[in-house]
């Protein structure tokens, strides 16, 4: 999913996202928006993540496989949580870190492919 959201976003462009504590989210965001640099010190390639990405995640406690309370403080895993909040007020969002939306998108596709 991740590769086909930076199929489709202008070049240069770096999206805000929320997940929940899946830790593969954050490889697969981080690997999709960044660059090769060369280490001026060893002259060898490193990753540099894109300095853009805004990433928070919410950290979910399940009990006996029901959701029994949303961690606080919910975390950022890359940028700034002023930032990611200002970022998610602008597009029109109250600002919070939320999974609400994933997981109704999620709903969805599992849905359809059992048809």
């Amino acid at each position: 999913m991740v590769h086909a959201v930076c199929l489709t976003l202008a070049p240069g462009c770096v999206p805000v996202c929320t997940s929940d504590g899946l830790k593969l989210y954050y490889n697969a965001l981080t690997a999709h928006f960044g660059e090769w640099l060369t280490d001026p010190a060893t002259g060898k390639p490193i990753w540099r993540v894109a300095l853009g990405l805004l990433y928070g995640q919410v950290v979910k406690a399940y009990r006996r496989r029901k959701l029994a309370k949303v961690e606080r403080p919910r975390s950022v895993q890359h940028g700034e949580l002023p930032d990611l909040k200002h970022a998610l007020q602008r597009l029109g969002f109250a600002g919070s870190i939320n999974t609400g939306f994933i997981e109704r998108l999620n709903l969805r596709f599992g849905k359809a492919s059992r048809r």
